[in-house]
């Protein structure tokens, strides 16, 4: 089974053949999210994308999501994983989360030119997004874990 970690960084996960903009250690991929190169079409299993969606504009996530579906094979499964903007409000209205971890997880870390997020998500805008590119959700969960890559 050949899997593709999208936006993988500096904490590439092992069994992944592993993509980022920058070339980082560890990255056998680099180039845009936006715009693979054709040897990467149809050739993947499953892909996984954590925490990167959000980093492309309102106007260009579709475009995003039809870029990564184009990586896979017939019944390939695709994994993304978004912060949820909604919990994330419901947790600093509540007074669980600080402003500063606010703005981390609403705004990205910006500690490197691509660490921005331009856009937000929740289970249902991200249910509606799959749709609109004929991806079919196999399940949604929302959840409070804000880093979901290994340390």
């Amino acid at each position: 089974m050949l899997k593709l970690e999208i936006g993988a960084g500096s904490k590439p996960q092992a069994g992944f053949i592993h993509h980022d903009i920058r070339p980082l250690p560890d990255i056998e991929v680099v180039c845009d999210a936006r715009n693979f190169p054709p040897e990467e079409k149809n050739k993947y299993d499953y892909v996984y994308a954590s925490n990167i969606l959000e980093h492309f504009n309102r106007f260009e996530v579709r475009k995003v999501l039809q870029e990564w579906v184009s990586l896979l094979k017939i019944g390939g499964q695709i994994e993304i994983i978004v912060p949820d903007i909604k919990e994330i409000c419901r947790q600093y209205v509540m007074g669980m989360i600080k402003h500063e971890f606010f703005v981390y997880l609403c705004y990205g870390g910006q500690d490197y030119e691509f660490n921005r997020h331009y856009y937000g998500f929740d289970v249902d805008a991200l249910a509606a997004l799959f749709e609109s590119v004929n991806v079919k959700p196999i399940k949604s969960v929302p959840g409070v874990v804000w880093e979901n890559r290994k340390v």
